[in-house]
C-alpha cells in the first residue's frame, strides 16, 4: 500500500511533471502545515516557499484551500490586518480581525493555518508598514496578542496557535538581510532547484504545451481532496500519539549539528560598520527542524524517523541560509585541505560567484569562529566547523 506522502507526490508528478528532488516542496508544505497541531510547547515551523515566478508555488498552496475553515487563505496582508477595532452596531461582539479568524476558539475549534499566497507584496511596502505587520506576526507567533482602541478598550488574544505558510520570490533573501523584524522564525524551502539549466526549463515548456485543460482542472480537484483527507488523518494521528515519534540518538545528534551549522552561517553583520560578537543561538531553529521532521513522519503514517527524513531536514537547513553564503561555504569546504594555508579572497569570490562586498560576511564568520583568516589574507574553514560539515553531510546537494 502506498504511503500518504508517496500518493500525494504521484499526483503532483502527474500535474506538474515533477520528479524526485522537485517534489520536496510538497513534503515541506504538508509537514509545515501540521506543526501547529502538535501538542505541548512547540516551536512552530512557519514556512516560506521561495522561488522564481511561475515555478509552481501556487499549485501546492492552492491544494490547502478549504473554504476558510481551518486554512485562512489570503493574497496578502494590510498594515492593520491583525487587529481591528471595527464593530457591528447590531452585533458588537463580532470580531472582524484576522487574529480572530486564526484563533483556536473560532469555529471549527482548534489550530488554524494562515496561507499568504503573495508574500512578496509585503516586502515591497514602505518600511514602517511592513515593520508593523512583522511585529504583529512576531507577537502572534509567541501565542498572545494585545491591542487597544477607544471603542473596545484592551483586547488580548491568548488562544493563538496558528501555523503559517507563504509563497515568495527570491527577493526574500534581500529582505531578510536588511529586515529582522520577524526574527528567524520561519523555515525556507527553495522550489525549482532543478530548473536552473536552460534544458530543464525547456522540458517544462514542452510539458505545459501538451497539457489538457479539463484534465488539469480535474486533477487539481483530486489533489485538493487527497490533501484534505491526508491532513485530517494526520491530525487524528497527532491527537492519538500526542505527537510523539521515534528518533535515534544518532539522528538527533546530526539534526542538532545541522542547526548549529546553519545558524552560524546565517549570522550576519549588524550594520555596515558593526559585527555580531556571537553567532545566532541554535535552539529555536533546532526545535523547528525537529517539529517539521516529526510532522513528516506523522503525515506519512509512520512512527519513527528514517534517513530520508534527515536528508530533507538537511535540505531545509541549507535552504534557510542565504544562497551566496551557501555557495561560499561550499567553496571553502571543497578547497579545505586542498590548498595549503587556505584560499585568497579572489579565489573565493570567483569560485562562489559572489561580489567583493561579501568581504564583510567573511569577516563576520571569522569573528564567530567558523572561518580562519591569517596574516597573509588567506581564508579557510575552522577545523572544528569543517569536521561538523563532514559529520552532518551538510554540503551534500549544495550548489
Amino acid at each position: 500500500m502506498e504511503s500518504p506522502l508517496q500518493s500525494l507526490r504521484n499526483l503532483f508528478h502527474a500535474l506538474m511533471g515533477w520528479e524526485d528532488e522537485d517534489l520536496m516542496p510538497v513534503d515541506f508544505v504538508m509537514s509545515s502545515y501540521l506543526t501547529g497541531f502538535l501538542p505541548g510547547s512547540v516551536e512552530k515551523a512557519w514556512g516560506d516557499l521561495c522561488g522564481p515566478p511561475s515555478i509552481g508555488k501556487s499549485e501546492i498552496l492552492r491544494a490547502l484551500d478549504d473554504g476558510q475553515q481551518r486554512t485562512v487563505m489570503v493574497d496578502t496582508l494590510t498594515e492593520n490586518a491583525f487587529s481591528s477595532a471595527m464593530r457591528d452596531p447590531e452585533d458588537p461582539d463580532k470580531d472582524f480581525s484576522l487574529l480572530y479568524q486564526l484563533s483556536d476558539s473560532r469555529p471549527p475549534r482548534g489550530p488554524k493555518v494562515l496561507v499568504i499566497k503573495e508574500f512578496s507584496t509585503l516586502m515591497n511596502m514602505r518600511r514602517e508598514k511592513s515593520d508593523k505587520i512583522f511585529a504583529d506576526l512576531r507577537a502572534a507567533y509567541d501565542g498572545s496578542y494585545a491591542t487597544a482602541a477607544g471603542n473596545i478598550g484592551l483586547d488580548t488574544k491568548t488562544d493563538l496557535n496558528f501555523g503559517m505558510l507563504t509563497a515568495c520570490t527570491e527577493k526574500l533573501d534581500e529582505f531578510r538581510r536588511t529586515n529582522q523584524t520577524l526574527g528567524e522564525r520561519t523555515l525556507v524551502c527553495r522550489i525549482g532547484r532543478n530548473t536552473r539549466s536552460f534544458k530543464s526549463r525547456t522540458a517544462i515548456s514542452n510539458q505545459v504545451i501538451r497539457e489538457d485543460r479539463a484534465k488539469k482542472f480535474a486533477l487539481r480537484a483530486r489533489i485538493r481532496g487527497s490533501v484534505h483527507k491526508a491532513l485530517n488523518e494526520a491530525i487524528v494521528r497527532i491527537h492519538r500519539t500526542r505527537g510523539r515519534v521515534g528518533r535515534s540518538d544518532a539522528l538527533s545528534a546530526r539534526v542538532a549539528m545541522l542547526a548549529t551549522i546553519a545558524t552560524s552561517v546565517r549570522t550576519t553583520p549588524l550594520s555596515e560598520r558593526n559585527y555580531a560578537n556571537m553567532a545566532e543561538g541554535p535552539a529555536r531553529f533546532l526545535l523547528q527542524l525537529t517539529a517539521w521532521g516529526d510532522c513528516r513522519v506523522l503525515f506519512d503514517a509512520r512512527d519513527k524517523w528514517d534517513d530520508d527524513d534527515y536528508s530533507l531536514v538537511r535540505r531545509i537547513a541549507q535552504d534557510t541560509m542565504p544562497p551566496e553564503s551557501s555557495r561560499v561555504i561550499h567553496t571553502l569546504y571543497k578547497f579545505y585541505g586542498a590548498i595549503e594555508g587556505g584560499c585568497t579572497l579572489d579565489e573565493v569570490y570567483l569560485d562562489a560567484q559572489v561580489e567583493s562586498s561579501f568581504y564583510r560576511q567573511l569577516r563576520q564568520w571569522a569573528i564567530i569562529g567558523i572561518v580562519d583568516w591569517d596574516k597573509d589574507n588567506l581564508v579557510r574553514l575552522h577545523p572544528d566547523f569543517a569536521d561538523a560539515l563532514t559529520a552532518s553531510r551538510f554540503t551534500e546537494g549544495l550548489i
